[in-house]
């Protein structure tokens, strides 16, 4: 009988010799718990499969098993498989825990016999070149901050929460689930796309009973210059954040669409996955765009078609318009700024020329200053003196 812990840790692994030994030694650290890795080594190339097995070889709380190149969503599933924990965590093979938390989490799901318990994570940058390229996301601050109850909520409670407090994360390392929910629910990753936590997580909120929300920061997050994340859009981005979006379509259903305690979230993060396909698809070039769609089941053209074209060619409508009223105001601002050349150009010279007038009143005053202290002007004044005497005389007789 395989020996049972209280936390599986499930580790996927893919090529990052780089950092794989930093991951597991920050698992390892963690001596108070019953703890065990559970690693996929997901058809590795680079030695990483190789420091899996002689790590397994050195910890028996440490698993591997190989499979072939299949995705992160296969090695995850294969390690919920695999799992003999009590509670079951997700771990990056370039990320890394940080100390003590995964214990305070632990005591706190037994306590509080918790189906889901949600942390917080940081961004750090791998190099300076990571930092350059991706200098919008935030480091070195808990990507969720604000207060949450102290007590157990359902799901679905914290999922409005999350939205209204505009703190949800998708991420799956961010969560502490409770082994017999998962399989009781038969949890799982979609196969073959990326962003399958949006699903995941979005499930795991409608159906937990028991949740909490911790602003510990769990997990140091490595953002790397190639990480998949944040690559530049490909035409299987683009249909994997379709399908994660169908995904989420069907989970409503499945649920009939009855969800009294957070519709407002449930509308808002749909309509948000739609914005997020509609941008990624148009991200793409033309010639993408028709091998996204080609790649797209009857099914899924119809609904892309019908939920998504639509918003894509509206906003392509108004954008258009938008840009037909900029070229129309910039005409009129191109007329009006060469009106106001003119006007400064003319005020420009009235003002040159009030100059020259006011220098030549200046020179004027300086040369009749001149005349009247020369002393021909005032032998002229001493000599008319009499002349202006007899006039003035001769005006006060009349």
């Amino acid at each position: 009988m395989e020996k049972q812990y209280d936390i599986s840790v499930i580790l996927p692994v893919y090529n990052n010799v780089q950092y794989l030994e930093e991951c597991l030694d920050s698992v390892l650290a963690e001596e108070k718990l019953s703890i065990e890795i559970v690693a996929i080594d997901d058809g590795s190339t680079d030695g990483s499969e190789q420091i899996l097995d002689d790590y397994a070889g050195k910890y028996e709380n440490i698993r591997v098993f190989h499979q072939e190149n299949s995705g992160v969503s296969v090695a995850r599933n294969l390690g919920l498989k695999k799992a003999n924990g009590e509670y079951i965590c997700y771990l990056d093979s370039d990320d890394r825990y940080c100390p003590g938390v995964l214990e305070k989490g632990l005591a706190l799901c037994s306590e509080k016999k918790l189906d889901v318990l949600f942390f917080t994570y940081e961004n750090f940058f791998e190099n300076e070149i990571a930092a350059e390229r991706w200098q919008n996301n935030r480091v070195n601050q808990p990507m969720r901050k604000r207060e949450y109850p102290k007590e157990p909520i359902c799901g679905r409670e914290m999922l409005l929460l999350f939205k209204t407090q505009l703190e949800y994360r998708v991420n799956v390392f961010l969560q502490m689930a409770r082994h017999d929910f998962l399989q009781k629910n038969q949890f799982s990753f979609e196969p073959e796309i990326i962003f399958e936590d949006i699903p995941y997580t979005f499930e795991v909120l409608l159906r937990a009973e028991r949740v909490m929300a911790l602003n510990e920061v769990l997990v140091k997050r490595r953002i790397r210059d190639n990480s998949l994340e944040h690559r530049p859009t490909t035409v299987h981005r683009c249909k994997s954040a379709f399908r994660s979006l169908i995904l989420d379509y069907k989970l409503v259903r499945h649920f009939g669409y009855d969800f009294p305690e957070c519709e407002p979230a449930v509308i808002q993060e749909l309509a948000f996955r739609h914005e997020f396909v509609k941008n990624t698809y148009l991200e793409l070039d033309e010639e993408n765009q028709e091998a996204f769609l080609r790649q797209c089941s009857p099914e899924e053209r119809i609904f892309f078609e019908a939920a998504i074209l639509p918003r894509i060619q509206k906003e392509q409508k108004d954008r258009a318009r938008i840009d037909r009223l900029k070229d129309k105001h910039r005409e009129k601002a191109e007329k009006y700024k060469a009106k106001i050349a003119d006007q400064k150009e003319t005020i420009r010279i009235l003002k040159k020329e009030k100059k020259d007038l006011q220098q030549e009143k200046k020179r004027l005053q300086g040369e009749i200053k001149r005349i009247r202290k020369s002393r021909a002007f005032r032998l002229g004044r001493w000599i008319l003196r009499p002349f202006s005497y007899i006039k003035r005389h001769m005006k006060g007789k009349r």
